[in-house]
């Protein structure tokens, strides 16, 4: 397992792959900034630089897997899935997968305490490595896709309105306080403590689409719902919709136009939205859209846990999670222990 360095890029190149090329060519120029911050007095670069480790085969470039920071102190980050650009000769694809989650978890700074990852519901394998790995699940979500197909519908949906009382708002400090206790209050206290989040971490991740849905009564501000950027890699167009917990019925027009607004210069976006939330999946299907894939959120921590048990308890197993989704699928294959593997 190695950085991701410029003779990998080459390999590409020979390997005439334009696309992965000109992704990695930013996530080389990151990893340098990355090497930087670690060797740079904390208080001249926070760590908050993505992460490219690779796979290497005889010189040959097999899979990369990116980590990202999720708040700007840097003590939870997020990877992807492992990528395979060629088939390995001398490892099974499933052993490279494991040697790169497992060297994105041992990586310095020792500030990481805990990590995420998103995982389709369907890969069997890449399940079974992180549960290998002791990762516990979190929660599913349903991942939504606005583009040239059906933009049209979302654009002409008649419903859609805010309410004279509602106003859309980029996220600034004075409304990101709000937010932040939005999206805390719908999640569990472990995944809370894994993303380990501050309101200013919604001001430092905010990009255009990004923004808070306020509803002004009298003289009170209220934040109704809100998206924001999702925490993974490569999500770069992806948007999580939060909301408030008590269900406000206006948000059967407002959720419509908010999308009408943020796709209008925009081909493709992703929304995702907790797969338990039928009030706004329902929203999303009465536009026209259809659901995508089902995720499911997987989180580690490094922290030790005053009360195991209790935590334990909380959290459905992998398995339980699958069944609910698929009830007849066969229960996942129990972890297998790998041999030491020599790459590069």
């Amino acid at each position: 397992m190695d950085y991701l360095r410029i003779s990998h890029l080459y390999f590409l190149a020979l390997k005439k792959q334009p696309n992965r090329l000109a992704s990695l060519h930013l996530l080389l120029l990151k990893n340098w900034l990355s090497r930087a911050e670690d060797i740079l007095p904390a208080f001249l670069m926070s760590k908050k630089q993505p992460i490219c480790l690779v796979a290497v085969e005889n010189n040959e470039l097999i899979a990369s897997i990116n980590i990202k920071p999720i708040n700007k102190r840097g003590t939870s980050w997020s990877f992807s899935l492992p990528k395979c650009f060629s088939e390995p000769k001398w490892n099974t694809p499933r052993e490279i997968k494991l040697r790169l989650i497992k060297a994105s978890l041992e990586l310095e700074p020792k500030s990481i305490q805990n990590w995420l990852i998103k995982c389709p519901s369907s890969y069997i394998e890449e399940l079974s490595i992180l549960r290998e790995l002791g990762f516990q699940p979190q929660k599913m979500i349903r991942s939504w896709s606005i583009n040239l197909d059906n933009k049209d519908r979302v654009l002409s949906y008649s419903k859609a309105e805010l309410p004279n009382s509602f106003r859309w708002e980029k996220i600034n400090k004075d409304n990101a306080r709000l937010l932040w206790k939005i999206e805390l209050a719908g999640e569990s206290v472990n995944y809370r403590e894994i993303i380990d989040r501050q309101s200013t971490d919604l001001i430092e991740k905010a990009n255009k689409f990004s923004g808070v849905l306020i509803s002004k009564e009298g003289t009170d501000l209220n934040v109704i719902a809100g998206l924001i950027p999702q925490d993974f890699p490569e999500d770069q167009t992806t948007l999580k919709l939060i909301r408030d917990l008590v269900w406000d019925s206006r948000l059967t027009y407002a959720i419509p136009e908010i999308l009408k607004t943020i796709c209008i210069n925009q081909n493709e976006i992703i929304i995702e939205t907790n797969s338990k939330d039928d009030y706004v999946n329902n929203i999303l299907k009465s536009i026209g859209l259809e659901p995508n894939i089902e995720n499911i959120i997987l989180g580690k921590s490094n922290l030790r846990r005053k009360n195991k048990t209790a935590f334990s308890s909380n959290f459905k197993t992998i398995e339980g999670m699958l069944g609910e989704l698929n009830p007849g699928n066969s229960p996942l294959p129990s972890p297998s222990i790998t041999p030491p593997i020599k790459i590069g």
